[in-house]
């Protein structure tokens, strides 16, 4: 299970800044609200000096794991424009354990140097600047300018899970100048679900709302008394359980079983060799085995792409390439090797299962800790080392009280799939092996926004039965 508030809170929140001629120095705070709880606050901070306008964000939210005392989590935003909102520098600390990461960038010669990093010890890379690009200040002047009548902005925002700029539109949904208020729709052009804030006639937040696990999740400004109320720990893993219609026996988990699925819309389920997938008027008929070798399309299509590096499976950092190297033995077949590193990821992080963060893959090796996705991430960064095409895979499988705390239940979880013998076959090294109880329901490169996009109408996301299938014999 993985903190994704913050992801969502983040976009929200850059959207309101202060308004140029404001005094020098302004603070506001305001509550985060999940399921009628407080469980974060952001404190929103802004300096004007004689040539520049330094704005700062600090979100925090509590939450508590399995075993674990309450902690943490937080991320720290610093912006600086000048006096004319042209944009300066941008910088964002996630404070996270074990998955820490810093981001830099800055504005020279109308290019943007940036750096993602742990330890920001990684060479800066640059792209042009596009047109509409603002930081808060220089987006807060545009939201202004839709209190007076305009209906429409669309500017630039940085993407770093794309690694490019993405579009945002704004439009104006409601104006209630009884309440001095103006409802906002956002569409981001990465993010299928718009979003929605007020704002008054400053500018100033007045709510924003989303759902979020099939819940309600809110901003609003927190007042005097609001800031001396105690947070309350959210615990996240009880609200992404699903509930199994049976209890699931080892015979049925190593054979075959149907699933009936009922699921909204933004969720396409993916075919492969492990799990058949037929949508009817009820949802989704779901067959899943580990050995049936079912049809799949285009399976090959590609397979130069899961051998590349990315932000989170970082193929090329010596020390994870030297213990690949030391593992598999050359000349003996890929699936062979996969266990070898199935074995190796294992040994690496089953001392401290931590459900905190969301790690990379260099990150996972370096602390020994994590849970079913850093087993992932650093399977399938192991795999690609190897020069075997690796995919991870998100869903849900049937719960194991070890890890989860929880029993017949279906739990949010992560896998691998390696290019094997011309089809794609599941290794998970957080869990004994790959059964029928895996249901695959995103396939990625191992980004964590593909890890949240799969609670996308997660409250319409059931499981209304499991039967095993027996052959005839």
């Amino acid at each position: 299970m993985k903190i994704i508030i913050l992801v969502l809170i983040l976009p929200l929140l850059s959207a309101c800044a202060t308004q140029s001629g404001q005094p020098l120095y302004r603070e506001k705070v305001y509550q985060v609200l999940f399921h009628g709880k407080k469980v974060g606050n952001v404190v929103h901070r802004e300096m004007q000096t004689d040539n520049k306008i330094q704005t700062e964000e600090v979100f925090q939210i509590k939450t508590q794991f399995r075993g674990l005392a309450p902690g943490y989590s937080r991320l720290i935003e610093t912006q600086q424009e000048s006096l004319s909102f042209k944009p300066l520098s941008y910088t964002r600390d996630l404070q996270i354990p074990n998955a820490e990461r810093q981001f830099n960038a800055s504005i020279r010669h109308n290019l943007w140097y940036w750096r993602e990093s742990p330890d920001m010890s990684i060479p800066e890379e640059s792209t042009s600047l596009p047109a509409h690009f603002y930081l808060a200040a220089g987006l807060r002047a545009q939201l202004e300018k839709m209190t007076k009548g305009q209906e429409h902005v669309e500017y630039q925002r940085w993407n770093q899970e794309q690694k490019r700029f993405e579009r945002v539109v704004l439009q104006l949904e409601l104006a209630d100048t009884t309440r001095n208020a103006w409802k906002i729709r956002q569409q981001r052009e990465f993010v299928s679900a718009p979003t929605f804030f007020w704002i008054d006639s400053a500018g100033e937040l007045l709510e924003s709302e989303l759902e979020f696990l099939g819940y309600e999740l809110k901003i609003l400004p927190c007042d005097v008394d609001c800031q001396n109320q105690p947070l309350e720990a959210l615990r996240p893993l009880d609200y992404q359980m699903l509930a199994s219609p049976y209890q699931l026996t080892p015979s049925a988990l190593g054979g075959r079983i149907r699933y009936q699925l009922l699921a909204g819309n933004k969720l396409q389920i993916p075919a492969t060799a492990e799990q058949k997938v037929k949508r009817n008027d009820n949802g989704w008929i779901l067959e899943i085995c580990k050995e049936c070798k079912f049809p799949e399309t285009q399976p090959d299509v590609g397979l130069k792409d899961f051998l590349q590096p990315n932000r989170w499976l970082e193929t090329r950092d010596p020390v994870l390439v030297n213990a690949v190297k030391k593992k598999i033995v050359s000349g003996d077949s890929d699936e062979k090797n996969m266990n070898r590193l199935v074995a190796l990821t294992r040994h690496r992080l089953q001392n401290d299962v931590q459900f905190q963060g969301y790690a990379t893959a260099s990150q996972a090796y370096h602390n020994g800790k994590g849970d079913c996705t850093e087993y992932a991430v650093l399977l399938a960064t192991f795999g690609r080392i190897a020069n075997i095409p690796t995919r991870v895979v998100f869903g849900f499988s049937y719960s194991r009280e070890s890890f989860h705390g929880k029993r017949h239940q279906f739990a949010p979880h992560a896998w691998v799939q390696a290019w094997i013998d011309g089809r794609w076959k599941s290794f998970d090294a957080a869990f004994e092996n790959f059964d029928s109880g895996h249901i695959a329901l995103v396939i990625s490169h191992g980004a964590q926004q593909d890890f949240a996009s799969m609670f996308n109408d997660f409250e319409k996301l059931k499981i209304l039965s499991a039967q095993q299938l027996v052959s005839k014999k």
